[in-house]
């Protein structure tokens, strides 16, 4: 009995230790008391950027600013008289940039801010889908927990480093769709909500919600910017939205819309309300590339890889192409 009491208290110790760990973590993130994503950021730019107290371009983003040969790169490789700092962190939304948001825009004065918006998820950053019958009570509880502990993204992005999820190229690059190889999260989404890209496209039922709180996000980091810094808020649009291929590979991962028109508008609901919500600020501008995309993306030259929803090297020359001629040859 006695080292029965000995265990039951050596645990509680543990349990106890490890909640004021995880909230000390959690204020500390929070807060931005300190840089929690310098090495990627390092990963990603030169260390002249990196400690310059003045910026040309300072650009926040995602998985789709942050591969060899993306965008940021190839707009710094074209003017190199230009400064270009590169914030995209993987996994982020627009709760975590706005825990360091504040603090980058401060410390390295940019002329010029770009704000990218990822329609396949950014309002599920907000909050996340869950299906307690189709998925795993791990995954449940994880995106449950993420939406209100902003750490737990962080947590989980560290765990990924010691575990086996760095990302197959060959696999992604195979030239031909694959439900079986494509990309496990995705198909996890449809799992959970089959209809969810339908309603974060279109904002319908619960995802209207999940806009205002991503809206309120969005304010807040518009908030911290001078009025004298220039701000594009580009959005890129999920492959579904581009043509019938990427949209029939959905229908075969188990999504469901209500109707392909919708989800194939250029001016499409998610957008056209960010754009009404903030067109009137003067220093932010809002950048649509699907027009250009849609263009660009043929049979044999595929903007987004087979079997994941992200830009290949194609598409990220793309977006480069589109906002030079938007944003920077002006």
């Amino acid at each position: 009995m006695l080292y029965l009491k000995k265990i039951t208290k050596g645990i509680l110790q543990v349990l106890v230790i490890s909640c004021i760990t995880l909230l000390l973590l959690e204020v500390v993130y929070r807060y931005g008391v300190i840089d929690f994503y310098k090495a990627e950021i390092e990963a990603l730019n030169p260390s002249d950027a990196i400690e310059s107290d003045a910026v040309d371009y300072l650009v926040f983003g995602d998985s789709f600013s942050t591969p060899t040969g993306n965008y940021v790169d190839l707009l710094r490789d074209t003017y190199p008289e230009k400064s270009f700092l590169n914030l995209g962190i993987p996994g982020t939304g627009i709760k975590q940039v706005n825990t360091f948001a504040k603090k980058k825009i401060k410390k390295h004065n940019p002329k010029h801010i770009v704000y990218q918006v990822y329609v396949g998820n950014d309002l599920l950053d907000v909050r996340h889908v869950s299906n307690w019958r189709t998925m795993s009570l791990a995954r449940n509880l994880y995106w449950k927990t993420t939406d209100y502990i902003l750490s737990g993204v962080y947590i989980n992005q560290k765990l990924k480093q010691f575990g086996s999820h760095q990302i197959n190229i060959g696999k992604l690059e195979k030239n031909v769709f694959s439900k079986q190889l494509y990309t496990k999260r995705q198909r996890m989404l449809f799992e959970a909500d089959a209809y969810y890209l339908d309603k974060t496209i279109t904002l319908k039922d619960d995802f209207l919600d999940r806009y205002e709180v991503w809206k309120d996000g969005v304010q807040s980091f518009l908030e911290v910017i001078p009025s004298d810094v220039m701000v594009s808020i580009v959005f890129i649009p999920h492959c579904a939205q581009l043509n019938s291929e990427y949209y029939s590979h959905m229908l075969e991962l188990g999504a469901q819309f209500e109707n392909e028109t919708n989800v194939n508008r250029t001016h499409y609901t998610f957008y056209t309300k960010a754009v009404s919500d903030f067109g009137s600020m003067e220093n932010v501008t809002f950048y649509n590339p699907i027009s250009y995309l849609k263009q660009k993306d043929t049979i044999s030259h595929r903007l987004y890889y087979n079997n994941d929803p992200h830009f290949n090297n194609n598409g990220q020359l793309a977006l480069y192409e589109f906002l030079d001629g938007v944003i920077f040859s002006k």
